[in-house]
């Protein structure tokens, strides 16, 4: 079972538990602000367009804001190397463009010496007025956070992109997506369905929904640093040259486990003993559905 609300929103709170300062100016502004139909992430990590990672101390998507706590000797939030033993989370990770990003500092220090609370605090103040102001111009919609993971919010699309960030909690979720049975009708929630097969309410034909995930008891699956490339080392399905919608299977900052869109794939080659299939691209049309 997952998350409820009230748990997800806590659970990001405590992610800074054991960092004071963060955790103080977090706690702050999502009590200020005391919107509980404000998405928002905290000690989120993003990828940018040039594949580099980075760690956003506070992050409100729908605001497109993130909130940088400046504790002065922090390491370096940029450019982060992540190890390739957490791809599942890797992949999880939300593809933001670094322009469309708002940022919003605080600063704990000033000039290496550590500021006093009541400074933090004007800060933090600051901070507070211009997220309100933001909402209160761009006024999103509200969150829905049971429809976090559910396909339904995309069933009008013409196209679903790698930047949508999709994120299907099973994989028949992914094929109600693109309309369900081959007679349109929806498969009921986490229906034991196939991880590889035939898509039919698209417009180009002859293409696969595909959900690989890493460390399979039957097989394994790699996606490349730059997501251009996935490697497959089980050959059940031969060397067909099929194009793939594909949905790898990934973790989000707290651990949930959903399937993510990277993208159409194609098979590229056989190298020591992986079939490799190369990204042709970053969307894929679909027919309008209707949900039931």
């Amino acid at each position: 079972m997952g998350l409820t609300k009230s748990e997800y929103i806590l659970k990001q709170l405590n992610k800074s538990k054991n960092k004071i300062y963060e955790a103080y100016v977090t706690h702050r502004i999502f009590n200020a602000i005391k919107s509980y139909d404000l998405r928002f992430s905290c000690q989120q990590y993003v990828k940018f367009e040039n594949n580099n990672y980075a760690l956003l101390d506070m992050y409100f998507p729908d605001l497109n804001v993130q909130v940088e706590i400046d504790e002065g000797h922090h390491n370096n939030k940029e450019n982060i190397k992540l190890d390739e033993e957490r791809q599942e989370f890797i992949i999880g990770i939300l593809n933001l463009k670094k322009g469309d990003l708002k940022e919003l500092r605080v600063k704990i220090y000033d000039e290496k010496k550590l500021k006093c609370i009541e400074e933090i605090d004007k800060d933090i103040d600051e901070v507070i007025v211009k997220i309100k102001n933001i909402l209160q111009n761009l006024n999103p919609e509200p969150w829905n956070y049971d429809e976090d993971f559910s396909y339904k919010k995309y069933l009008n699309k013409k196209e679903i992109k790698v930047s949508d960030n999709i994120q299907l909690k099973y994989i028949s979720d992914v094929i109600n997506l693109f309309g369900g049975k081959k007679d349109g009708n929806h498969f009921k929630k986490a229906s034991q369905v196939k991880g590889f097969n035939e898509l039919s309410h698209i417009k180009s034909q002859g293409i696969y929904y595909w959900c690989p995930q890493k460390n399979h008891k039957n097989w394994d699956n790699r996606l490349s640093d730059d997501g251009l490339r996935i490697y497959e080392k089980d050959l059940k399905h031969g060397k067909e040259k099929i194009k793939r919608a594909t949905f790898f299977k990934a973790k989000d900052n707290l651990g949930n486990e959903f399937y993510r869109f990277v993208g159409v794939y194609g098979f590229l080659k056989v190298d020591r003993g992986y079939n490799v299939y190369e990204k042709i691209s970053d969307s894929i049309e679909v027919l309008p559905v209707k949900d039931n």
